[in-house]
């Protein structure tokens, strides 16, 4: 008798727990992060379609900027390597940004390849 109440119950064990052991794992996807706030144009040269920017944050060149004013975005921009701190140089991609606008930058996907990571060549 003992060993069919043990027997019973260990196939119940068994039973129980594979349905918990073999569960799918399912995929990380990466959180979408609001654009935080980088610095501000403090000089545009349309001529030559750069702005400066003034920012204390890194910056990766290459990265997507947007400048925005109090009442919409003005202009996409792409960082470049020159930098003199506390400044840096973006190329405007479209738009027209005005000194005093705000820049803002959407973080990096943690994982995979994001929309703000410079084209691959």
């Amino acid at each position: 008798m003992k060993i069919a109440l043990r027997l019973t119950a260990t196939l119940a064990l068994i039973g129980a727990f594979p349905a918990c052991a073999f569960k799918k794992k399912q995929p990380d996807t990466p959180a979408i992060s609001a654009p935080q706030q980088l610095g501000t144009v403090r000089m545009v040269n349309s001529p030559e379609q750069f702005a400066l920017i003034e920012t204390t944050a890194p910056v990766a060149p290459g990265r997507v900027l947007r400048s925005k004013n109090d009442l919409s975005e003005t202009a996409t921009l792409r960082a470049t390597p020159h930098r003199d701190h506390p400044f840096l140089i973006a190329d405007i991609v479209e738009g027209t940004p005005s000194p005093g606008d705000r820049i803002t930058i959407t973080p990096a996907a943690t994982a995979g390849n994001s929309s703000n990571d410079p084209p691959e060549r």
